[in-house]
């Protein structure tokens, strides 16, 4: 593909710890696999998979995955747990564009969605198990739904002050 040694070498690694998810006893059964059918052999497979890949990382677990059955005891009340979770985080993600718009000369908030975005971009192509990716990713989304959060408020706030909202009690 013509890229530097390492960086071809970094895509490998990702393409291995990914592939072990498959043949790794335990997680090769397992209901939350997704995308088995997906291997990622070269740099042009992993930008093929990168619309994948960030909805994986973003949106997981999906809603027809809340109510679906679980292999361990406890594993239904925890995909209801997510399901209730990921609600908040659809909601904190819709205001993530207006945070970003409204904030965008703040050098800080592109550093912070950089490094969440990329770290959970490395985690969704590597590991094809919702249930760890739930679980991996979370710190990574969490700054991400926290800046949505903000945009939330931001937005709140906006509306608020504007001149086309008024708003008395008195009538």
């Amino acid at each position: 593909d013509g890229l530097p040694r390492f960086v071809e070498n970094s895509f490998l690694r990702i393409a291995v710890l990914r592939h072990g998810y498959f043949v790794t006893p335990g997680y090769d059964g397992s209901y939350s696999m997704v995308d088995r059918d997906v291997e990622l052999f070269s740099v042009k497979d992993f930008i093929t998979y990168l619309p994948r890949a960030l909805q994986l990382g973003l949106f997981a677990p999906f809603p027809a995955d809340w109510l679906a059955p679980a292999q361990s005891s406890g594993g239904g009340i925890m995909r209801r747990v997510a399901g209730v979770e990921m609600l908040g985080v659809y909601f904190a993600l819709v205001f993530l564009p207006y945070a970003l718009w409204r904030w965008r000369s703040r050098v800080e908030m592109w550093l912070t969605v950089a490094f969440g975005a990329i770290l959970l971009l490395l985690y969704s192509y590597a590991t094809p198990n919702i249930g760890s990716l739930y679980r991996l990713r979370y710190g990574f989304l969490m700054l991400l739904v926290a800046l949505g959060v903000a945009g939330v408020f931001g937005a709140w706030r906006d509306f608020r002050n504007s001149s086309r909202f008024t708003f008395s009690l008195k009538g």
